[in-house]
């Protein structure tokens, strides 16, 4: 998982200058919230690689230190 994380946030960080264009950019269905398909899609276009949903829900749980799959702008 640490691998797909490290991965994950260097290409974050070379495709955006700020988080609120990234979030913006991200949240394709403008839902307001970011969750694990669009994390996947997102490394499917920049890396060209598919990840399983669940490795990426288990991540954003662990990080955003909350019961959720999704990640809201605040």
């Amino acid at each position: 998982m640490e691998i797909i994380e490290k991965q994950l946030q260097k290409k974050l960080q070379l495709n955006y200058s700020n988080v609120k264009k990234c979030f913006l950019e991200l949240d394709t269905d403008q839902d307001g919230f970011i969750d694990a398909e669009d994390l996947a899609r997102f490394l499917k276009n920049s890396v060209g690689t598919a990840l399983d949903y669940t490795m990426l829900e288990y991540l954003i749980k662990v990080r955003c230190k909350q019961n959720t799959t999704q990640i809201n702008y605040t």
